[in-house]
């Protein structure tokens, strides 16, 4: 008589269950402790406004900044550490009255 490589009981099927399930809600559960795509989608649009206000010479400084701080406040969650820190960095150049504009340089590739 040969063997049965596994169980076929009731009580082997309840257990590998058990398992997926098990699996399946800590698996959910960890995905909803982080930021939501959506969330981190709007932080990045959110850096990008900020980012191009520094860029434009029309925009006061003390908008500049608001829009900093609250980027900071609500949309930083989630974001890499170095836009956190740039953000962080431009509120105090801003408070300092550091009202200078960030230039954007392109560089094109020789032909």
């Amino acid at each position: 008589m040969s063997e049965v490589p596994f169980s076929t009981s009731r009580s082997g099927a309840r257990r590998t269950t058990v398992r997926v399930v098990g699996a399946a809600i800590a698996g959910a559960t960890l995905a909803a402790c982080g930021p939501g795509l959506e969330a981190l989608h709007e932080g990045n649009i959110r850096f990008e406004h900020c980012y191009r206000l520094d860029t434009d010479s029309r925009i006061a400084p003390t908008h500049r900044e608001y829009c900093w701080r609250d980027w900071t406040e609500t949309y930083a969650y989630g974001q890499p550490l170095d836009r956190v820190e740039y953000a962080r960095r431009r509120i105090v150049s801003l408070e300092s009255g550091d009202d200078e504009l960030i230039t954007i340089v392109h560089r094109h590739a020789q032909e």
